[in-house]
Parts: structure tokens; sequence; C-alpha cells
């Protein structure tokens, strides 16, 4: 049998090379897709992580609904600021807005790359900003934005120069005032990320006297995981109350959830 096997390898040394090489290619791939996986996964968690940085308690509201980019959590009363204040240990809270929008650069809407989300933020206090400016400042007046710095690359965003932003209530003419990294990246997946002022977002995105979640600090010497059973007591059944760390995994989670599809298929293509 050792010989026939033998015999017949040599009578077809092409096909047992190819084999060879696409076993070796195969396993490779299967091993590249498994590094890969984890890389992503690691970058999301620690970009997430980040962006919570500073941030004791963070309450969103319970319920979301699906859309599809993701999942889009619902307004909660922007009164529950003041409320989480009046909670002893609070040391500091602020409300934002977090919800979808364009650029207009020369009468173009500024799409992502990769089919990534086009993000509007509202500017946070100084005490809870995940982003660094890069050049110029942070929006602080009506018709102000800064824009991350990938985006103010690829669109050769200038500061001082008039784009439009794409709202809820048409176009409307901005202003240009500064760059910034997010979490210490110049970019987040191919998503754009522009930041105004919280008047401006809750004017323009159908959020009056609303936000998308309130970030808390705790006082020194009030553990996040008390300060969050301290609020829970305080706010409706309906707002999510969770630390700056459960709620970093979470995203970090539904994120790499929905890139699972990446690693099946470059896994069955193995």
């Amino acid at each position: 049998m050792l010989r026939i096997a033998l015999r017949n390898l040599r009578a077809r040394k092409l096909r047992f090379a190819l084999t060879g090489l696409a076993i070796v290619l195969g396993a490779a791939m299967i091993s590249g897709t498994f590094v890969l996986s984890d890389q992503i996964t690691g970058a999301f968690d620690e970009l997430f992580a980040k962006a919570n940085n500073g941030v004791d308690v963070i309450l969103t509201k319970q319920q979301a609904f699906t859309s599809e980019r993701g999942t889009e959590s619902g307004p909660i009363p922007q009164s529950l600021v003041a409320t989480v204040k009046r909670v002893d240990g609070v040391a500091a809270a602020d409300g934002i807005v977090n919800t979808s929008g364009a650029l207009v650069v020369n009468g173009k809407f500024v799409s992502s790359e990769g089919g990534a989300p086009t993000i509007v933020v509202s500017t946070p206090s100084e005490r809870f900003r995940a982003s660094d400016i890069a050049d110029g400042r942070f929006a602080e007046a009506d018709g102000e934005v800064a824009v991350d710095l990938a985006l103010a690359k690829r669109e050769h965003l200038k500061i001082g120069q008039r784009v439009g932003l794409a709202t809820r209530v048409g176009i409307k003419p901005v202003t240009v005032v500064g760059t910034f990294r997010f979490a210490n990246a110049d970019s987040i997946g191919g998503a754009t990320i522009t930041a105004i002022t919280l008047a401006d977002a809750q004017r323009w995105f159908d959020r009056e006297h609303q936000v998308t979640s309130v970030v808390i600090a705790a006082a020194p010497g009030v553990s996040a995981a008390g300060l969050k059973n301290r609020i829970q007591a305080v706010v409706p059944p309906d707002v999510r109350v969770e630390t700056g760390n459960e709620n970093a995994d979470r995203q970090a989670e539904t994120v790499n959830n929905n890139l699972g599809f990446l690693t099946d298929f470059l896994i069955a293509f193995a």
C-alpha cells in the first residue's frame, strides 16, 4: 500500500503540492482570523473604556430600538441632571445628546467609511470629555462645530471654514472651530464625529429638554457601585443606571457581536 501511495504521489506531484499549499494557507488564514478578531475586540474594549474615563455612573434609556445601524437609545428628560446632582455623593453631572447627522461640504454629504455611523454629539463639560483637541477648540457658541481629525484630513477642512450640517430641521450652516482625537484615536472604525453645543443638538435634533445620556462623577471616597445604587433609587424605572465600566463593557460587547459576521465569513472562506 505504501509503494502504491508513493507511486501515486510521484505521478501527481502538482496535485500533491497544491493540496499541501491549500492546507497550509487554510490553517494560516484560520489562525490569522482569530488573531484579527482578538485585536478588534481588544481595540473596542480599550476605546469604550477610554471614552468613559472619568465617568463613574451613566444614565441612558432602558428600552432601546434596533435600527439598520444598530441599537439606538431613546431620549431621557434633561431634568434628571438636576435630580442626580442632589444625590449625596455626586460631584458632577452632565447631559449629553448623541445622534446621527452628516456634514455637508461643497454641497455634498460627507459619508462615513465602511458603513460606520455619522455621529453628532453635544460637547460635555471638560470633566467628561473623552476627546483631546488637535487644533482650535470645541464648539462654544451656536453654529460652531468641531470634527474628528480623520474627517478633517479626509475633507481638507480648515479652522474657520463654513460648511453645512444635516439635521432633522434641514441643513444648518456651521463654522468649523476645531479638530479633535476621540479617546486618543484619529477615527473610530471609519465613523465621522461632529461635536456641537448642547443647545444646538437639542434644537436641531428634536431633543428639547431631553438628552441621550447623563454622565455622573462621584465625590472623593464614594465608589461607583455605591453611587449607582443611590441614583437608582431616585430615577424612573425606564432609565438604565450603569457604572462607567459596565456601560463600556456593554457597548464594546454590542459592537463586537455586530462584527461577528466578519469572523464567521473569514473562517468559512478559510
